[in-house]
């Protein structure tokens, strides 16, 4: 492996504010607010990468600026037994559609930018369901490039008593989808930890396009025991990545099992601790059939 020094100097600037744009006696002013928001980039590298590294002058200097006006409404209403054990939580709900448009000046290269998210989540009588949409691409002489697609749905049952145990279910899928990105590591989709399977190195593996799936089922014990609370609960998660190919859930699946539990006792300097055990059946560097602990959140 060759390795390359390099530095940069940036700054960012960003500010926004939130109108109320329905009257100040109307109900709907307290929870509905229109947006604006402004930022300004810039980033100088003082020592580049050689021409050889990076043959794609990814790592160069650039300014960016963007701009977001949105409107959004948003409401909340309480529960317990949801993140936090027996306290009570305010959950929001409500709905939200913003725009975004800039450009970027890098490599000489002027381009315009312009997205958009819509995303709304409400509780039903099934359950809380919240749904995102995002989309996004830099625009050159009239070509999109560095595009992207984005689905998320968050679920999760209502309360559940079996007994005197109480229960959860959650279900989160993401669909990610890249279109027209720069043939480089940097503009890569992975399957590593926080943005994909908890505790999962995939660094051999990149792609464009990324599809995820976490399911968890969740225990309360209202029953203490010296003050403490024991709150089992499984997980499994299973990621696909295009590879780049065209293929998709074609390619192998990677997935992890997890069986753990949350303690809580509001006693303590930390109120709730967890243990966990996850099995993988398959790792790109470290082989199968893999248990590792302590390393999914449970957040």
């Amino acid at each position: 492996a060759v390795t390359q020094n390099f530095n940069t100097n940036s700054y960012s600037f960003w500010g926004g504010h939130s109108f109320n744009v329905f009257g100040r006696n109307a109900e709907i002013s307290k929870t509905s607010h229109l947006v604006v928001t402004a930022g300004f980039t810039n980033s100088n590298y003082q020592t580049k990468p050689d021409i050889t590294l990076d043959p794609l002058q990814y790592f160069s200097s650039s300014k960016l600026a963007l701009s977001t006006i949105g409107i959004s409404t948003q409401k909340f209403y309480q529960d317990k037994y949801l993140f936090r054990f027996g306290n009570v939580e305010d959950i929001p709900y409500g709905k939200l559609i913003s725009f975004t448009g800039g450009f970027e000046n890098k490599n000489t290269i002027n381009r315009a930018y312009f997205g958009g998210r819509i995303a709304y989540g409400n509780y039903f009588n099934f359950g809380y369901l919240q749904g995102n949409f995002e989309a996004g691409s830099f625009f050159n002489n009239g070509k999109s490039e560095q595009s992207l697609f984005k689905f998320e749905l968050n679920y999760f049952t209502n309360l559940f008593p079996i007994g005197s145990w109480k229960f959860r279910q959650f279900f989160k899928p993401v669909l990610v989808l890249g279109t027209n990105r720069i043939n480089t590591t940097q503009d890569r989709l992975n399957l590593i930890d926080v943005n994909g399977i908890p505790g999962f190195n995939s660094a051999p593996l990149t792609g464009t396009k990324k599809f995820l799936a976490t399911f968890q089922t969740q225990s309360y014990n209202q029953k203490e025991w010296f003050g403490f609370n024991f709150s089992p609960y499984i997980n499994f998660t299973l990621g696909f990545l295009d590879q780049g190919d065209h293929i998709f859930f074609s390619n192998k699946m990677y997935s992890q099992i997890g069986v753990g539990v949350l303690v809580n006792n509001n006693y303590l300097v930390f109120n709730s601790f967890q243990l966990s055990f996850s099995y993988y059946p398959s790792l790109p560097i470290e082989g199968s059939n893999i248990i590792k602990t302590n390393v999914f959140q449970n957040n």
